[in-house]
């Protein structure tokens, strides 16, 4: 007879509990013994229904009639790296125990016994650490209810080789910044130059700052950003901007990158949907085909391909990212107070640099402005836009702002000579009435009028020239 639950026992009871049949009749119609019916109700009486359940062995799933020893032998075999078969484990137990006169397993036993091996306890000692907790350690999984939650960032170097504007052949470096909610790319930042802290800035400048594309609506300040343990990722430029942006910025333990599986399979989704279908695609040291593309057209492609084809395109009836990220409208992201903080915060704050007779030095090139003409000779901080060198920021050595400086080499915007010459001539005739200025109070205070002063200066000259030698002839 099969193993019955408490409940099918009870239902087969339940008419003799009740008076309509009795146990004999019971017993002829589901041919179960008397004294096993007796048993039940009796159970029932005392128990209940869970009583009915059938009690299981202490020894219940366990080896009986083994000693220990044995257990403990055939465990330590198991465990071994590399691992063995479980015939040549039997064949070590069988020959230890022949040994110490022991009882031999069976082959069998052997056999079910390993089957009792916990699989967590058979992968840490034969795989290792690290393949356990790929397979075995609880992961807590970030589960956002809102937009702008939690935002992870990560960088990647590119499977494809475009020109750069030297016209060397390189592979692009991405730094991306997702929404975890939406999986919606926030912002996103290209470069050949390997990953910094100025490029994960600028992603994220980018991604909270509003686009000016209409499709790509995602901005604010997230409550979270979760990233590796890369050292831009940890530098203190990024730790205060988080600080002073309110953003609790937390790290993946090192080596173990879980967690951050949604930007890394956007990363997949970019090989596949559009650096595949490319000139210059590759995943080796050389790229398979001849690159076409510079590094500037491949950056439109990018800009196209996310905002359209990513951020815009729904799946199998499902809201697109950035539908799913606009789509609470109880939802209003939080802004910081202007592009300009917003700047300051996020461009990179390079060396202290000299303002120079010809304007500020930096990268090989030279800026100038007419401001900096009353401050040649001074230290100043610069800041930059690594996308735009054209202009630079210029702040005193207290942070308080100065002006901006412009490259006449490569912006389109130009400060013309003459309104140089007149800014240095204006600076010039304002340190000249300072002097002149200081000279007066000088006078007033040794009680010197101008013409006693005149007159010792004459004197002076007059000495001097009696001393020349003077010729005939002229």
């Amino acid at each position: 007879m099969a193993k019955l639950t408490s409940l099918e026992k009870y239902r087969i009871i339940e008419p003799i509990l009740n008076k309509r049949a009795t146990i004999v009749s019971v017993s002829k119609l589901h041919k179960i013994p008397t004294r096993t019916l007796r048993h039940w109700q009796t159970i029932f009486n005392t128990n209940g229904v869970d009583g009915l359940n059938r009690k299981k062995r202490n020894d219940s799933g366990k080896q009986r009639k083994i000693p220990k020893i044995i257990e403990s032998y055939v465990e330590a075999f198991l465990l071994q790296k590399p691992p063995l078969s479980i015939k040549n484990v039997y064949l070590k137990v069988a020959q230890i125990c022949k040994r110490e006169s022991l009882p031999t397993p069976s082959y069998n036993w052997v056999y079910q016994y390993s089957k009792t091996i916990s699989p967590a306890l058979l992968t840490l000692s034969q795989k290792g650490s690290k393949a356990y907790k790929q397979q075995f350690e609880l992961l807590h999984r970030n589960e956002c209810g809102l937009p702008n939650e939690l935002w992870q960032s990560d960088h990647t170097l590119l499977d494809i080789w475009v020109i750069n504007p030297k016209g060397v052949i390189v592979r692009p470096w991405l730094t991306t910044v997702l929404d975890d909610f939406s999986r919606a790319i926030c912002g996103y930042f290209l470069s050949e130059a390997s990953p910094n802290a100025t490029n994960t800035a600028l992603a994220l400048r980018q991604a909270i700052w509003s686009k000016k594309h209409p499709q790509w609506k995602i901005c604010g300040i997230p409550n979270k950003l979760y990233t590796d343990n890369g050292s831009d990722f940890t530098s203190d430029h990024i730790l205060q901007v988080c600080l002073k942006l309110k953003i609790e910025l937390i790290h993946s333990l090192p080596g173990n990158p879980r967690g951050r599986g949604k930007v890394e399979r956007f990363f997949e989704t970019l090989n596949k949907r559009l650096l595949e279908t490319m000139p210059g695609y590759s995943k080796h040291d050389k790229p398979s085909s001849t690159p076409t593309l510079t590094l500037s057209q491949f950056e439109s492609k990018l800009d196209e391909f996310i905002i359209i084809d990513y951020n815009n395109q729904s799946k199998k009836g499902k809201l697109s990212p950035c539908q799913l990220w606009q789509g609470n409208d109880s939802f209003l992201p939080q802004m910081p107070s202007s592009l300009e903080d917003l700047d300051n915060l996020m461009l990179h704050v390079d060396k202290i640099r000299k303002i120079q007779r010809d304007g500020i030095r930096f990268l090989g090139l030279r800026y100038i402005s007419l401001t900096l003409v009353a401050f040649v000779g001074e230290y100043v901080i610069i800041k930059y836009d690594p996308r735009d060198l054209a202009e630079i920021k210029v702040y005193f050595s207290d942070g308080n702002f100065l002006c901006k400086a412009i490259c006449q080499d490569i912006a389109d915007l130009t400060v013309s000579m003459r309104e140089l010459l007149s800014a240095r001539k204006t600076f010039k005739k304002q340190l000249d009435d300072k002097i002149k200025d200081a000279k007066m109070l000088l006078r007033h205070l040794t009680n010197q009028t101008p013409t006693t002063i005149h007159e010792k200066k004459s004197s002076k000259s007059s000495k001097k020239l009696s001393s020349l030698k003077i010729y005939n002839n002229e």
